[in-house]
């Protein structure tokens, strides 16, 4: 029996991670989740907090408030974002956070003497840079004077403006620490992170809904005509493929980012996790390499295919009762209370389109009597799995 059992090969290529995260599918699949990632801020940006709530604004504020005192806001403009017009004030602060993001990510992969070392040199420096030139001030003003508890006015204004700079920085924070999270998640394999970059965003949508509520406007802003920036209540002309309208293919593309930042990056962590927590013996026979990449070839074509029927299949489902009555006006005969019911305002409201949706979503469930959709999809994935069994090994 024991004559039977052939030992492992070893393949070209192992499961050590310090091979795989420089593979070009581990890569991509980290690129697709930074760009997903920065585009569903971007987007979140244009559709609620730019022009309305954005830190440049606050900075503009504050910095009027501190001329009166004869201060101002010391960081530049160009980072800062103060002259630049719509989503352009975003994009210095954007680039930021991914080198802050990705240096910590690059930090966590250190050893931890050098993760301890750089902490304490950052916060070292950062002491010494905002007291440094206070107390080197007032030392050499009263220095042979013995006046030592009256510090003189340029070191005070020194503190100042060192304290004026990390206000400035923790308000940019704000707004940046959901992508710094992100990047440090997605490069620095953190769950964690990831968690916390897609908490803060949801949890802003949340507060800004309810924020955005005409009696918690009216009790807020009064009747200034002031308030938060948010989408109209109705959906609007269905401009997009007869479809949809421009306000709610925005929401589509922000879900949609969404739930690709999230399978991408929890994807690579899963599938590193999977190859580090197998034998050693594992990560060397290319039955395992062959099963490993097949696994991360599949989540590629699955996060490009998947998410275009999502994406066609809710646009369908969204304007479903457009495409009915379309098709209904068409028909001979009078059409008449087809193109009344089209006008309707409730059809254009939340509730409308959600019972245009569940509509979708029961034809589609009956049609699962006249077209076996198991059958179909079983069909597929076995050629699928034929065509990868017939590529050589090598390939991998």
């Amino acid at each position: 029996m024991a004559d039977d059992v052939q030992p492992q090969q070893e393949g070209m290529r192992t499961l050590h991670l310090r091979l795989l995260r420089i593979q070009w599918q581990v890569v991509t699949l980290q690129l697709i989740s930074t760009i997903a990632l920065l585009w569903m801020y971007l987007k979140m940006v244009d559709l609620y907090i730019v022009d309305s709530i954005d830190h440049a604004l606050a900075i503009k504020y504050f910095d009027q408030q501190l001329s009166t005192a004869n201060l101002e806001m010391p960081l530049p403009a160009w980072l800062t974002g103060e002259d630049a017009i719509g989503l352009g004030k975003f994009y210095p602060i954007m680039g930021l956070s991914v080198i802050v993001g990705g240096s910590i990510a690059l930090l966590t992969f250190q050893s931890p003497t050098v993760q301890r070392k750089v902490r304490m040199g950052l916060l070292l420096g950062f002491i010494l840079w905002l007291f440094g030139p206070f107390m080197f001030k007032w030392i050499v003003a009263n220095f042979g004077k013995g006046e030592w508890w009256i510090p003189p006015d340029n070191s005070v204004e020194s503190l100042f403006k060192g304290v004026i700079v990390v206000l400035e920085v923790m308000l940019i924070g704000i707004y940046i620490v959901p992508l710094i999270l992100g990047v440090r998640g997605v490069w620095g394999l953190s769950k964690n992170a990831i968690a916390w970059s897609t908490g803060i965003m949801l949890l802003f949508l949340v507060l800004h809904a309810l924020l955005t509520f005409q009696i918690v406007e009216d009790l807020l802003f009064g009747t200034s005509g002031e308030g938060l920036k948010k989408i109209p209540s109705l959906a609007g002309d269905p401009t997009i493929l007869g479809l949809i309208s421009p306000n709610q293919f925005n929401l589509l593309q922000l879900s949609l980012l969404l739930i690709i930042f999230q399978e991408s990056s929890m994807g690579v962590i899963r599938y590193l996790e999977y190859a580090f927590r197998l034998p050693e013996t594992c990560k060397k026979d290319p039955e395992y390499v062959t099963q490993f990449y097949n696994l991360l070839n599949g989540h590629l074509v699955q996060t490009i295919v998947l998410m275009t029927l999502c994406g066609i299949t809710t646009i369908v489902a969204l304007g479903f009762h457009t495409l009915l009555l379309s098709i209904v006006a068409s028909l001979p005969g009078d059409g008449q209370w087809a193109y009344q019911i089209q006008e309707s305002i409730e059809l254009e409201l939340t509730y409308g389109l959600v019972i245009s949706a569940m509509l979708f979503l029961l034809i589609l469930a009956g049609l699962r009597y006249i077209l076996p959709w198991q059958r179909i999809s079983g069909v597929i994935e076995s050629l699928y799995r034929k065509r990868v069994e017939e590529i050589p090994k090598e390939e991998y």
